[in-house]
């Protein structure tokens, strides 16, 4: 668009009272025939009287992308993204947050295979008991030998003597805790908000997941060649789909940062399932829940067939098995034992269970808990290669393979990984 037009529709939006978003303004730029869009935007919301004074790209009624879909083996049977619908709050909204946490945590610790009754934290504090007491709460404190723990009606401190109590008791966590009297409450057992074994569906498939392919990173090429040679029924793109900063270095736009992705995907088979996956270097929110890419991004990867664009984490649904997605933007990558810290998450139900490990949203539900049990549980941008059953779900850390070189390849008939060079 010239400049000249591009100022007067400015213009003219600011002599209605109204401002025009620069996402707006660079897809504008980018295709002047979306000028009439914005100019009807302006007007609908002057007649609507809107309190909002910004033209964003939601204001202008676009119509989304067709996808082509062509026969698959991996059959879609739901998806959803974890930002669905979110609604953000401001940073005192945290505290909502974690109330929201607690009583949806508890509903869940209700329906653990090995029932527990649970008491007050008032019922240990003050007074001397006898025999063994059960409370749940959010840990909000650890200290040297005691943690505090919250039920919702105010905190109760614990001594810990047992280094086993000691290690699962992290701030922001759930958990249940037996406590015995010792001259005051002391921990002697905690219990985690597990969920029941499940019974595994096998299905006829392969299932590549590949983590971090960063295009307009270096080595991107070699990479997206390798991947081009991969057989398989379905291919996940797990996190930093493009290194957006190094395409507007290079003088290019957002959608051009995310067609050198769609070339790819274009060449891999028609019928080849494609989930796309946003993670830290991709032009989405920086918290989680991170939101799918937005619609002038994935324009540029029409023509892609059986493509789904998801957000971070999601759960889809394969040919009957929940699959759990999650790129990680903290959490696993500062655990000393990548393991330990995938296993924690399903233990706890919660995708993100510690504080300050990952940049959250401010918002009034928690929207990492995993309330849907996965038959899968797959994270992306791990330190080393994760490949563990925990209670019938088959959960696995796949690096980047921009350092790893490698991608995991998924057999569902046989459970079983292989991690590819490519």
């Amino acid at each position: 668009m010239p400049p000249n037009e591009l100022r007067d529709l400015i213009y003219m939006a600011l002599k209605e009272g109204f401002q025009i978003h620069p996402d707006v303004i660079r897809l504008v730029e980018e295709e002047p025939e979306l000028t009439s869009k914005v100019i009807d935007a302006i007007s609908l919301k002057k007649a609507k009287s809107a309190g909002d004074p910004v033209i964003r790209i939601s204001d202008l009624q676009l119509k989304e992308p067709e996808m082509a879909f062509d026969r698959t083996n991996l059959v879609v049977n739901d998806e959803y993204s974890f930002s669905d619908r979110i609604s953000l709050g401001s940073f005192e909204d945290v505290a909502t947050l974690f109330n929201n946490r607690l009583l949806r945590l508890r509903e869940i610790f209700s329906q653990r295979p090995e029932r527990i009754t649970f008491v007050p934290v008032s019922q240990i504090t003050g007074k001397k008991f006898t025999g063994e007491r059960w409370v749940s709460g959010i840990v909000m404190e650890r200290g040297e030998g005691y943690i505090s723990v919250d039920d919702g009606k105010g905190p109760a401190r614990i001594s810990v003597k047992d280094r086993r109590v000691y290690d699962e008791a992290v701030p922001g966590i759930m958990l249940g805790i037996k406590v015995i009297y010792e001259d005051g409450p002391v921990a002697a057992e905690a219990a985690d908000v597990e969920f029941p074994d499940i019974k595994w569906r096998r299905v006829r498939a392969k299932l590549a997941v590949v983590s971090g392919i960063g295009a307009w990173m270096n080595g991107y090429e070699r990479i997206a060649e390798g991947i081009k040679k991969l057989r398989v029924d379905g291919v996940i793109f797990l996190g930093n789909l493009a290194y957006v900063k190094g395409a507007v270095m290079q003088g290019k736009g957002l959608v051009d940062a995310y067609s050198a992705l769609g070339e790819l995907l274009k060449e891999i088979p028609r019928r080849t399932l494609k989930v796309i996956v946003p993670g830290q270097t991709d032009a989405t929110n920086l918290a989680l829940p991170q939101k799918p890419l937005g619609y002038r991004l994935v324009k540029g990867m029409e023509g892609v067939t059986n493509l789904r664009s998801l957000g971070n984490p999601s759960m889809i649904n394969l040919s009957g098995i929940n699959v759990l997605l999650y790129y990680d933007l903290g959490y696993v990558k500062n655990s000393a034992n990548p393991e330990v810290a995938i296993k924690k998450a399903l233990k706890s139900r919660v995708i993100v269970p510690y504080l300050g490990v990952a940049p959250l949203l401010p918002l009034s539900v928690d929207r990492l808990i995993i309330e849907n049990v996965p038959g899968i549980f797959i994270v992306g941008g791990v330190q080393k290669e994760v490949d563990i059953m925990y209670r019938g779900v088959w959960a696995l850390g796949v690096p980047d393979v921009r350092t790893s070189g490698r991608v995991a390849v998924l057999d569902l008939s046989e459970i079983k990984a292989e991690w590819v060079e490519v």
